[in-house]
């Protein structure tokens, strides 16, 4: 998986295997998990960026609509959490 800290977002979902309907996204950040080693574990992604949201309308009526398709604001940090499989021995 191509992630560093401070490359763009839009840029880290073109160039890895992920698209964007792959993440759950909330106010803040972008979140994945995916399968390794063949099954024995689990790696949980939280990219957390700013910009996530288009949004409509203005000042006090301003309101979320959907989720940017290529968010060019750099990836300001990384957490990745990583756990065993409870399928594995």
């Amino acid at each position: 998986m191509p992630i560093d800290k401070k490359r763009a977002l839009g840029d880290f979902i073109e160039t890895s295997s992920f698209q964007l309907d792959d993440f759950y996204i909330d106010n803040h950040s972008y979140q994945t998990t995916c399968s390794c080693g063949n099954g024995t574990y689990s790696q949980r992604y939280f990219l957390y960026v700013m910009g996530i949201w288009n949004y409509k309308g203005g000042g006090h009526l301003q309101m979320k609509t959907t989720p940017k398709e290529n968010n060019r604001n750099a990836i300001d940090e990384i957490f990745i959490e990583q756990s065993k499989s409870t399928n594995s021995k």
